[in-house]
């Protein structure tokens, strides 16, 4: 096998925690980042210090292009999902043949996408394959994994991962500002990759402490990147409590998700008491026998009416939706369109519309797979699954309409089908 191409990327000088005792078991956990993305890795953050604190080894984070020419007992690969730029058994073969004396494992949600043949293939391979949570397998003397006593940020390798930095249009390594309060999903749409449907809900200190630490690395606002932040406005009072005692604030610095079928004035009370930049809502569709077929449980007009009440609030609301899903039409597209119409006069900067892209272990890549198998796995401002119904030329062109500028705009931040402002480019 030809030897792997790797970005070439900036490296920051000095290893991490390089006083590792000799006699310390060494542990190195990546993954890649795809293309422009900014993001943390969220998983591999909260797996290292746990790692850390239960089992006393010494553990290493690093982004795949900034793999260190060290020595470990054990290399862990974190994959969410793999894109068509890369190969997953590949990456695992140049993991082990770089790390010839380490147990390679590989992890992550594409692992519970795969099917037992697949996996088996892997192991064939000489590589451990990890179903589930990271710390289990990492940790298996300590079965439950304790949320409300989890490592502290102050444990994490923010250092080693870097992000993109508008200003200086430089790769650096920075936080990010996002924070997970929970892990899981109860829904069940049929597009999405967020399969884990056990909700877990972290503690309010452990919340806290994270959006904390962020604030302290210099992070201009936080990001909730949870599906259900909103689900329970007991909750959301509570942390913004915890954050009045401690001194912190992220009124007007914040932006989280929400859901249709949980908006209601109980909710809209306690979001506005976190003044958020934005709130981002998956509506979807216009088109009530798509919504169905994406799995939503609620109808259009609802979604408009639910959009309506938080817009009477006074708050800013980014609505997101998803063309191209099997089944699509010009007729739903066209309702997706006279639906955005209907509330583009009152949105700050527009909507957001996403390619559909087919998610192994979802109903909706069965579909995909059963209409037009030909697709590859991209980002969601890429064209990649074609329904029959459609041609990319008219998704092209659906999507640039459902993206233009709302008449006023004043958000700088805005983004056509076609990139993000002028605004948001200089600055």
């Amino acid at each position: 096998m030809p030897d792997l191409i790797r970005p070439v990327r900036p490296r920051q000088a000095s290893p991490l925690r390089a006083t590792c005792p000799e006699d310390a078991s060494r542990v190195l956990l990546t993954t890649r980042r795809f293309e422009g993305e900014t993001r943390n890795p969220l998983a591999i953050l909260d797996l290292a210090p746990y790692i850390r604190r239960y089992s006393d080894r010494h553990v290493e984070s690093y982004y795949w292009e900034d793999l260190p020419d060290r020595t470990y007992d054990v290399v862990g690969l974190s994959i969410l999902q793999h894109m068509a730029t890369d190969d997953p058994v590949a990456d695992l073969v140049f993991l082990k043949q770089k790390y010839r004396e380490a147990r390679i494992v590989v992890g992550g949600k594409w692992v519970d996408t795969q099917s037992e043949g697949e996996c088996q293939a892997i192991r064939e391979l000489g590589i451990d394959v990890c179903h589930g949570q990271g710390e289990l397998y990492f940790v298996p003397d300590r079965p439950v994994v304790d949320f409300e006593r989890y490592p502290g940020w102050d444990l994490r390798d923010l250092q080693t991962f870097m992000g993109w930095d508008s200003e200086s249009q430089k790769l650096v390594y920075r936080a990010r500002p996002e924070v997970m309060s929970t892990r899981g999903c109860p829904f069940n749409c049929h597009f999405c990759h967020n399969t884990e449907r056990k909700v877990k809900f972290f503690s309010v200190d452990r919340t806290v402490d994270t959006i904390e630490l962020l604030l302290g690395q210099g992070c201009p606002e936080i990001w909730f990147q949870d599906d259900i932040f909103t689900l329970r406005p007991d909750r959301m009072i509570e942390i913004y409590r915890e954050l009045e005692a401690r001194g912190l604030s992220i009124k007007g610095r914040c932006k989280f998700f929400c859901h249709v079928n949980y908006i209601n004035d109980t909710a809209i009370e306690a979001m506005k008491l976190f003044d958020p930049l934005e709130i981002q809502i998956g509506v979807e569709s216009g088109d009530d026998e798509m919504i169905k077929a994406l799995g939503k449980r609620f109808s259009a007009e609802k979604a408009y009416e639910k959009v309506g009440d938080l817009l009477d609030a006074g708050l800013h609301v980014y609505p997101l939706f998803l063309l191209g899903y099997p089944g699509e039409t010009v007729e739903t597209m066209e309702k997706t369109l006279q639906f955005i119409e209907r509330l583009r006069p009152r949105l700050h900067k527009g909507v957001w519309v996403s390619y559909y892209q087919p998610c192994k272990g979802t109903i909706g890549y069965d579909q995909a797979m059963e209409r037009d198998s030909g697709f590859r796995v991209a980002r969601n401002e890429d064209i990649t699954y074609v329904d029959p119904n459609l041609t990319p030329a008219l998704m092209r062109e659906y999507r640039s309409r459902m993206m233009q500028r709302p008449a006023g705009v004043t958000d700088p931040e805005w983004r056509t089908a076609e990139g993000p402002s002028a605004a948001a480019q200089i600055g």
